[in-house]
């Protein structure tokens, strides 16, 4: 009797998985300084996300700068559903010797500070063209 293989398809023997070393260690977070145009600071430690086309910010972070506006929108995606974005906001981020103008931040009800691809391109960690080419 022939047998099909499905490479699109894995199966996992759920009896092993106690067995699986899954390394969960938080993710590397950088120091950022953010600063707007009248001056009000505020320290964050944001993860560069390469896979975010936006920067989002704590809501309760975005609200302490004067360029702070509530929106109405529909939400944005992520791996783990749909978060809704309440408001925005104007600073610059400075992240160790790279200083990044005019970013421009998705506020929701979250505590994670993501830095975009954008971002991460701007402060040099990816070069141009990420993921389409060699770093």
């Amino acid at each position: 009797m022939g047998m099909s293989l499905d490479l699109n398809h894995m199966e996992i023997d759920i009896a092993m998985v106690d067995n699986i070393d899954l390394d969960m260690k938080l993710l590397d977070r950088v120091n950022c300084t953010l600063t707007d145009k009248e001056g009000k600071t505020v320290r964050v430690n944001g993860l560069p996300d390469t896979g975010s086309n936006i920067h989002l910010l704590p809501d309760k972070i975005g609200r302490q700068f004067a360029s702070y506006r509530e929106i109405t929108h529909p939400g944005a995606s992520t791996p783990s559903g749909t978060l809704k974005i309440i408001g925005m906001c104007q600073t610059s981020v400075k992240t160790g010797d790279q200083l990044i103008p005019n970013v421009l931040w998705c506020c929701a009800n979250t505590e994670k500070v993501l830095l975009s691809k954008e971002t991460c391109q701007r402060a040099h960690w990816i070069p141009e063209g990420f993921p389409f080419v060699q770093c």
